[in-house]
């Protein structure tokens, strides 16, 4: 049987997981070797390169590399990429927009909705290899099959030969917590199915590309949830053998462009999305930025030149900034060495996790202002929350992850501790690869084949399945004997099944149920035992 995978493509990183026997998850590194790679599509005049190789490629291709692509998939207005100055031309044709990309012998124009297809692909390949994509005439052959070329073995020995320019320009060290990711996934055989995620405000037009954008990288498409779903699916909050009771979650994410705060309560497996607050104000940019800016006056400082007047320089020290925020998020110090930086002049920063908390320290209150928001919104407090999910690739700072856990401090909330072995930009990856796997075992149950270890169906669920719940809360007890009431809040998932036991009665007798007019179930008469059975109120 093939494993199911869970994609999550962001606006800076891209992560894959899989779900293997047992609904046991792991992470699958990309072609690079990297557990996380960046969102990043560099076009040249033969192929299209993707992830870290193309940061190499930043300050000589900036006009062809496209960056945040995600946000880009949601807009009907051609804006800006992110905050940097070395943004792409947007255009729309056809009632569509385009990213206008100069090559030397003509201008390529390309869809988000392609760029998309090209980062799946390239996960794709990650788990078949390339000669299979090119020996196999079994595969669907696509309109973008002619502009997203399949990696040759010559453009993986060109992608080797660029690796160690990035090594050279960002020292990586590996944190000891996680363990390596497996690039290679032995027994992978025909159709790849996969579950994807979109957030919340994502119009229904934005689902519908990445489900073409995936199918057209020879993906099966099993289903596609939200975003504060998969963190749940993520933290495993469904695995034990008795439903959890009713409580309120609160998923906040942090990445790379945005933050956002969800509210869901979840009852009894039951996940509802109550509302989601989303702000582009704040994010690992801001951050970024800040940090960038802090280098370029840091090199003015000492050499009298400003790099802040030339294009490569400010580039270089973006990519310099976005390390040491990865490097210090784990160390307490971090040395970065730039060669060349600007007028020849070569540049060494040392930089300790306290000046980067000094840097950050200002904008922590507004990164908690989504969380403020959507329980104002909804008339709750953080006394209200029951538990707390943190997720999201900038969390991994610790000064961030301890002001957003200190705001419920005071209150009795359970803050959830990662899964061993994942990390908080891997999360939602490894909820969406569970829910594959939760996909794969109903349909088997549904199709009678539960017997069967080697068929799968790949049909996709539908998307909306409507599920009975409670109208109003109800309350059960039994008058006359000395047992504890069932209180049932509205919104539980039907049909259910309780038990109540009974201390100070003799005998078996008959229980009637009966209908209040204050929406309670009264039991009359006298047992020792008594099970409820299905409810079905009106």
């Amino acid at each position: 049987m093939n494993p199911v995978f869970g994609i999550h493509v962001g606006n800076t990183s891209v992560c894959l997981a899989i779900c293997k026997v047992k609904f046991h998850v792991d992470i699958v590194a990309g072609t690079d070797g990297e557990r996380v790679m960046p969102a990043i599509v560099t076009v040249t005049e033969k192929e299209m390169v993707v992830g870290s190789v193309c940061k190499s490629l930043i300050a000589s291709s900036w006009k062809t590399t496209v960056m945040c692509n995600k946000m880009m998939v949601n807009s009907n207005e051609p804006y800006a990429v992110g905050d940097r100055k070395h943004n792409v031309t947007i255009v729309f044709k056809k009632n569509e927009l385009h990213y206008c990309l100069p090559l030397k012998k003509k201008t390529e124009l390309l869809t988000p909705k392609d760029i998309y297809t090209c980062i799946y692909k390239s996960l794709y390949e990650a788990l078949v290899g390339t000669e299979r994509l090119e020996e196999n005439p079994t595969l669907p052959l696509t309109p973008l099959r002619s502009i997203l070329q399949p990696f040759s073995r010559a453009s993986s020995r060109q992608h080797k030969a660029r690796r160690h320019e990035i090594d050279n320009l960002s020292p990586r060290t590996r944190e000891g917590s996680v363990p390596i990711a497996k690039n290679t996934v032995p027994g992978v055989k025909g159709k790849l199915s996969c579950v994807l995620m979109f957030p919340k405000h994502f119009s229904e037009a934005a689902k519908l590309k990445m489900k073409i954008a995936a199918k057209a990288a020879y993906w099966n498409v099993l289903q596609i949830i939200h975003e504060p779903s998969a963190v749940i699916l993520g933290y495993n909050l469904l695995s034990g053998k008795k439903p959890l009771p009713s409580q309120i979650v609160l998923v906040y994410r942090a990445g790379g462009q945005t933050c956002d705060a969800s509210v869901i309560d979840l009852a009894y497996g039951l996940i509802t999305l109550l509302d989601t607050e989303h702000s582009k104000a704040v994010g690992g940019r801001v951050l970024i930025s800040t940090l960038t800016k802090y280098l370029a006056n840091d090199f003015y400082r000492i050499y009298g030149i400003d790099p802040q007047k030339n294009h490569r320089s400010m580039t270089k020290l973006t990519l310099a900034a976005e390390e040491f925020l990865r490097l210090l998020s784990s160390e307490e110090n971090a040395t970065f060495f730039l060669e060349s930086l600007c007028e020849g002049v070569d540049f060494c920063h040392v930089m300790s996790r306290a000046r980067l908390e000094s840097l950050l320290h200002p904008f922590l209150p507004t990164f908690a202002e989504p969380l403020h928001t959507v329980l104002t919104r909804l008339k709750m407090t953080p006394d209200s929350v029951s538990t707390l999910l943190l997720c999201g690739g900038l969390l991994k700072i610790p000064r961030l992850r301890k002001f957003i856990s200190d705001i419920f401090k005071e209150s009795c909330v359970n803050i959830v501790y990662l899964p061993k072995g994942v990390n908080y930009d891997e999360i939602m990856a490894c909820g969406a690869a569970r829910q594959g796997g939760y996909n794969v075992l109903f349909k088997r149950q549904n199709h009678g084949v539960a017997g069967s270890s080697n068929k799968v169906v790949h049909s996709s669920l539908p998307s909306e399945v409507p599920i009975p719940i409670l109208s109003s809360s109800l309350t059960i007890w039994v008058e006359g004997a000395v047992s504890e009431s069932i209180e049932l809040m509205s919104g539980h998932p039907l049909p259910f099944q309780r038990t109540l036991v009974l201390t100070s009665c003799d005998e078996l007798v008959t229980i009637t149920a009966i209908q209040m007019e204050c929406d309670q179930i009264m039991l009359r008469g006298q047992g020792m035992v008594c099970k409820t059975s299905k409810g079905n109120p009106k």
